[in-house]
């Protein structure tokens, strides 16, 4: 999300239409209540497709436009869900999110002399929430307690950085994702409970985004061979008090216990002759989610990510791109949770993560 960088492209420019394809499992077995002992589980393949471009002007400014999704860009799916978003524990809920952040972004670069570029980009979110709960208590009989909600949102921010390239085979960068904050507004629909609560009502959430903060090195080894290290500093701690309405009845502060956090990666890229690329890379992304906060859309487990990619140019002007990751994450156990957590669970949290993604580049 640098657009610095943009100003040492090698070339006229290109266009890039990826699909990445995560497949995410999820799953708490609970230890208290009336469903102790009993799992949960969330098993979703999502689609999240990717567009990228890069032109340059001249030699010293290029320009960039990126469509892809930063935050969310999936969706949960749980059976017999335990005391969701406030709903009485002890009874069983089916229940789907979906999360989606659609990012637009307009970036431009100018390289200020062959070892410093500065870069900019302009930012437009729109997001959205789709919340779907069925009530399978009451779904036996004449009366259930169905809740679904959609909401959705925008707001503008941006990101700028610097690029350094003391030597030719040397290249540093610092960047930084601006917050934002956004209003989703939309309906709150209960139906067939067969009481006054039943109708559809104005709600919204009230979501701030985290500041990012970056610092990447590239050094080409060889000619042919590329190592990276990155950090990120992310700053989720301003995100963790969600204002929301629900119905006039139900309104308040979600509390997620989000924390300041951090990621970290190592990257390789080993070019093979004029047709041929491999990559590989692992990430270490420690929890961003505080003790006792853990719930059904809050299972942010420290994750170990291995990743291996290919490029392969098939003609001179079309190159297609490929990869395969695993992410491990160690299980968590949670024996109480903070009297002020949303969502609220207890037991042993699990998460599996088996991503795979297909790009192609069309090279001008």
């Amino acid at each position: 999300w640098s657009a610095a960088g943009l100003a040492f492209y090698q070339g006229k420019g290109d266009v890039n239409i990826g699909l990445l394809t995560p497949y995410l499992t999820q799953e708490n077995k609970i230890s208290e209540s009336t469903l102790a002992g009993t799992t949960t589980k969330s098993e979703v393949l999502n689609l999240i497709p990717s567009f990228f471009s890069v032109y340059k002007l001249s030699d010293d400014f290029a320009l960039g436009f990126g469509f892809y999704f930063p935050y969310g860009g999936g969706k949960l799916e749980y059976t017999d869900a335990l005391e969701y978003a406030g709903l009485p524990g002890g009874f069983q809920y089916d229940v789907k999110k979906d999360l989606r952040v659609y990012t637009f972004t307009l970036s431009l670069a100018y390289k200020i002399n062959d070892m410093l570029s500065f870069g900019a980009g302009l930012t437009f979110y729109y997001a959205t929430m789709d919340i779907d709960v069925k009530d399978k208590i009451l779904a036996a009989g004449p009366l259930r307690g169905d809740i679904d909600q959609f909401i959705s949102g925008s707001a503008i921010s941006g990101n700028i950085g610097l690029m350094i390239k003391p030597t030719k085979e040397l290249s540093i960068g610092i960047s930084t994702r601006l917050p934002f904050n956004v209003k989703l507004e939309g309906d709150f629909k209960i139906e067939g409970t067969g009481t006054a609560s039943d109708g559809t009502y104005d709600s919204w959430k009230k979501i701030k985004a985290p500041w990012n903060i970056g610092l990447g090195l590239a050094y080409k080894v060889m000619p042919n061979w590329l190592i990276s290290f990155d950090i990120e500093y992310q700053m989720w701690d301003r995100s963790k008090d969600v204002e929301y309405v629900n119905t006039p009845s139900q309104s308040g502060t979600s509390k997620y216990g989000w924390k300041n956090t951090f990621r970290i990666a190592l990257g390789t890229d080993l070019t093979i002759n004029d047709m041929l690329n491999i990559t590989a890379g692992f990430k270490f992304a420690p929890t961003a989610t505080q003790d006792k906060y853990f719930g059904l859309d809050n299972v942010d487990l420290d994750g170990y990510t291995f990743y291996l990619g290919f490029g392969y140019k098939i003609v001179e002007m079309f190159k297609v791109e490929g990869f395969v990751s695993y992410t491990i994450y160690p299980d968590k156990t949670q024996d109480t949770v903070d009297d002020n957590a949303t969502v609220r669970a207890t037991g042993e949290f699990k998460k599996n993560l088996i991503a795979g993604g297909l790009q192609v580049k069309i090279l001008f």
